[in-house]
């Protein structure tokens, strides 16, 4: 039987002697490849999961909204335009929904709580954009709907349950996941979905009709031509558009696929989020590795004699570069294994329910990718070989006699290096404790950086959104705004009124000659004809039919808006931006819009780097038009995406008529005509946004911030552990010579405490700069501004974090100090 060499004689002895040592470098890699193998996982198998559901699903290509429906002609010559398409109608209508649903927050058992929200209705689907049932059934009868997977689950609904729509009692049959509402976008231009307040619906067609309020005109189109490329899609998608305005049909929304939030956020989330754990990975992996250098020099300084003796009698470099490089790789190796195993087993569906509790995804799947196991155990171990690798042979470099005499590492050089002699004994000793060991601080400070900015960005991230969520309320300068599909004048009289709500009437029949009799026919037809007279119905306003108190009219306030598109600064896409035109000294824009002023939100000057005095283009997508505007001052809260002018500059930038208008701002609710209103804007939509953000992203900010912590403890005790292991012997030396531990603490403990502080101090700013720098490259393609807020209470919480883990490290440091023995300084020293 071959004999075991001397030299792996020594490995399990090593490893004996280092227990701690090596099972916080296992966890450090373990942890970290478990995290990032497990996301990778579940990430990817989403990604499949949704690539299968969306060439199944007949996805739309393109999706527009019109003002009121389009007539078949205008249908049928929007589709016989460019390469072709087939446009199908696919009309929702937003309503109240309310129901009882179980709080999962509460302590106490079956607490429930009261859910108040907007639903979008939409029929059955079966032709375009089919949806995907994660539980029970589609509609069969009219009193039953599917409701959104993720508003259920967020709001304690299930199968079986009970909601009221517009005032009627609905059976919740099934929850359904539409591949265009992955995201619950309430408007394609917010900046986060909202799958608290606001759920998707299928229902009947019968019970759309019986439920439905006021309609949107929306169409899902689908090429002929799969294969288009991108500029093809935005040639043909352009010619719909012009095909549709010729034929009296005005487009008020027009998206491509790829612009279409609720159907790509989930994806960019994915593909973000993947780029960000594999950066942090191979971060982490690489702080790690030279970690595991800074290990492995102190352990070779530690062994200088021996390695001395053994290259004396003949061993080679090479059979030492092995050795030593066998129980680091050996633990890299079983750590990259425990890894894979945790991610694979135990983290892949913690990872998947973070996506599943913000986006309407189908049923989730693992799936098994080969080169992501061969990224998450050939890559770390890679990084760890050729680290490790290289610092073995640096410190190897040296002469067998420079070995036997100890004159390795840098105790020859910055150890020897003299100090002031004003500084007494215990500054200069400390001084040296820092400068001998000053390639570990400096690997310490890499660490200790990368914690702290995992740990700001995870505490940084739901302040920084709840703060963005009160300055988008802000925005919103009234309790509501009403966007209008026409211009509706609501200063009527009861005659007026009773006229429009005739006409409405009318309207609302197909043929209401032969539905009605001829007295009600003929009374609709006298009482709309009221109306005809009044110029501003000439002028294509209609009267609104409802009823609304005085006061309440003269305090609305008309504006006009119309949405363009500006170039983003930090990205290649495009910001669709809402260019307001409001009254001169308004009472509810705080903004000094007179002598044509052009106003321009803080956010949008800070994403699209705008400046006062310059002149920038803005496109309108819909009428292949651009406009050039030149802000004059930048004002509003740090969120405001909006540019605000006087109308009459609105009407003359625009070139559109003085008194056009379509909205209306009021403190007060009003009652409009559900056939022309657009939508409606509250500050309280703006904070629910937030609380969203807060809901799915919360628990990500939660585990960052745990793995930080856990990384920053590793970390410090590796690093500082061998500043105490390099110096047992001179510790020993102390406790002979009488000094008391406390005395010894205070020589070495605090010098590593100076370092780390010094660390924590200075890494706190860069720290802070790359977290911002990360946030605005990751929000760069994403809709609206997200400003990086940092409080006082955050910054302290961050450096709190860091120095219990640090205390914890002095505890052990503390017990390892004690366990020094007094026969280490009778070891003879060559």
């Amino acid at each position: 039987m071959a004999s075991v060499s001397p030299l792996a004689k020594r490995l399990p002895r090593e490893l004996a002697h280092n227990p701690g040592k090596y099972a916080a470098l296992f966890l450090l890699i373990s942890l970290t490849i478990a995290v990032i193998s497990g996301y990778l996982v579940a990430s990817r198998s989403i990604e499949r999961v949704l690539a299968n559901d969306k060439a199944s699903c007949r996805l739309e290509d393109y999706s527009l909204c019109t003002q009121f429906e389009a007539s078949d002609e205008a249908l049928a010559a929007a589709e016989d335009v460019g390469p072709g398409s087939r446009i199908y109608r696919s009309f929702y209508s937003d309503v109240a929904l309310s129901a009882t649903g179980r709080d999962a927050a509460a302590r106490q058992e079956g607490a429930t709580k009261d859910v108040s929200a907007t639903v979008r209705l939409f029929k059955n689907r079966d032709e375009v954009d089919t949806a995907s049932y994660v539980d029970g059934s589609a509609p069969v009868a009219d009193d039953q709907i599917a409701l959104s997977r993720t508003f259920c689950d967020n709001n304690g609904l299930r199968v079986g349950d009970t909601v009221r729509v517009s005032g009627r009692e609905l059976t919740i049959c099934g929850l359904v996941a539409l591949p265009d509402y992955q995201a619950l976008m309430v408007k394609n231009t917010d900046l986060i979905f909202d799958g608290l307040t606001f759920t998707v619906a299928q229902v009947t067609p019968q019970a759309f009709d019986r439920l439905k309020g006021s309609i949107t005109y929306h169409y899902a189109g689908i090429f002929d031509e799969r294969d288009l490329s991108l500029k093809e899609r935005d040639d043909h998608e352009r010619d719909v558009v012009k095909a549709l305005s010729d034929h009296g049909a005005r487009v008020t929304e027009l998206h491509d696929r790829t612009d279409n939030a609720g159907l790509t956020y989930a994806d960019d989330d994915l593909v973000g989020d993947q780029t960000m754990y594999a950066t942090a990975g191979v971060i982490l992996l690489v702080v790690a590795s030279f970690a595991f250098a800074v290990l492995t020099d102190a352990t070779i300084e530690g062994e200088a004699p021996v390695i001395g003796t053994l290259l004396a009698s003949g061993y080679r470099k090479g059979e030492l570069v092995r050795h030593y490089l066998a129980l680091p790789m050996a633990v890299g190796v079983m750590a990259a294994a425990a890894g894979n195993l945790l991610g694979y087993v135990v983290l892949t569906r913690p990872y998947a329910t973070l996506y599943y509790t913000s986006y309407d995804l189908p049923p989730y799947q693992t799936f098994f990718f080969p080169e992501l196991l061969a990224t998450t155990t050939v890559l770390p171990l890679a990084i760890l070989l050729v680290i490790t690798f290289a610092g073995v042979m640096r410190k190897l470099g040296a002469t067998p006699l420079a070995f036997l005499r100890g004159e390795v590492g840098h105790n020859s050089r910055r150890g020897g290096l003299p100090l002031p002699r004003a500084w007494g004994f215990v500054s200069r000793f400390r001084a040296r404790v820092l400068l001998r060991n000053l390639s570990h601080f400096v690997v310490l400070f890499g660490g200790i950086l990368f914690s702290s900015f995992v740990l700001v960005f995870g505490n940084m991230m739901l302040p920084t959104i709840r703060h963005s969520g009160e300055q988008a309320a802000r925005t919103i300068p009234a309790g509501h705004l009403y966007l209008l599909k026409a211009p509706l004048e609501i200063d009527v009289s009861q005659e007026q009124q009773d006229g429009a709500a005739a006409l409405k009437e009318l309207q609302d029949l197909q043929d209401p000659a032969r539905e009605l009799s001829r007295e009600r026919y003929l009374d609709l037809m006298r009482r709309s004809s009221l109306t005809a007279d009044d110029p501003r119905v000439r002028a294509g306003h209609p009267l609104n039919s409802r009823h609304n108190a005085p006061k309440d009219v003269s305090e609305a306030e008309k504006f006009s808006v119309m949405t363009l598109r500006v170039p983003r600064a930090g990205s290649s896409g495009e910001e669709e931006v809402s260019v307001y035109g409001i009254r001169v000294n308004s009472s509810y824009w705080r903004f000094d819009v007179s002598g044509g002023k052009i106003v321009m939100g803080r956010g949008l000057a800070s994403k699209c780097d705008v400046r006062p005095g310059s002149q920038y283009t803005f496109r309108d997508p819909y009428a292949d038009r651009t406009y050039t505007l030149a802000p004059d001052v930048i004002a509003g809260s740090d969120t405001d995406m909006n540019v605000y002018m006087s109308q009459s500059t609105w009407a003359e930038a625009f070139e559109r008529d003085r008194d056009e208008f379509n909205g209306y701002a009021s403190d007060k609710s009003l009652s409009l005509d559900e056939r022309y209103v657009a939508g409606e804007l509250t500050p309280a939509q703006a904070r629910k946004a937030g609380d969203q953000i807060v809901t799915s992203m919360g628990n990500i900010g939660r585990m960052l911030t745990g793995l930080a912590a856990v990384v920053s403890l590793l970390l410090i005790y590796l690093l500082t552990k061998t500043v105490i292991d390099r110096s047992a012997r001179y510790i020993s030396y102390m406790k002979v010579f009488g000094y008391h531990e406390s005395e010894i603490r205070r020589l070495y403990l605090r010098s590593i405490t100076i370092a780390v502080v010094t660390s924590l101090v200075l890494t706190m700013p860069l720290a802070l700069w790359l977290a911002e720098r990360l946030m605005r490259r990751a929000l760069a393609d994403y809709p609206g501004y997200l400003p990086f807020v940092v409080p006082p209470p955050v910054l302290a919480l961050t450096l709190g974090m860091e120095l219990v883990a640090y205390a914890l490290v002095v505890l052990l440091h503390m017990l390892h100090i004690r366990r020094v023995p007094l026969s280490e300084a009778l070891k003879v020293q060559e």
